[in-house]
């Protein structure tokens, strides 16, 4: 109420403005807008849906160990071509001398 005694609007907190007045074309642009973002968010959902879906059925086929083509893996190592030869024979050595002492 003012010094008056009469009624008066309510204002913003000083420093702040008060909202725009009420305005039917304001809340139709405003409901076209959310209807854009309604549909927009709906489309985002069906496609996360079905990308879930794709993932769903990939990560099964993985755990039934049935992707893998052999043709398609590829392995490397940091060593020179020299030195990975070099422990691989190491490596038959060991085997080959533990299966000889434990075979006897």
């Amino acid at each position: 109420m003012s010094q008056d005694g009469q009624k008066t609007a309510p204002t913003a907190p000083e420093g702040t403005q008060d909202p725009p007045p009420f305005s039917s074309a304001r809340s139709a642009e405003a409901l076209r807008n959310l209807g854009r973002l309604v549909r927009q968010a709906a489309r985002e959902l069906r496609r996360l849906k079905e990308e879930n879906a794709a993932l769903s059925a990939q990560l099964k086929e993985l755990e039934a160990g049935r992707v893998v083509d052999p043709g398609l893996i590829t392995v490397t190592f940091d060593e020179e071509p020299e030195e990975l030869h070099h422990q691989v024979k190491s490596f038959i050595k060991a085997i080959d001398t533990y299966l000889a002492e434990t075979s006897s």
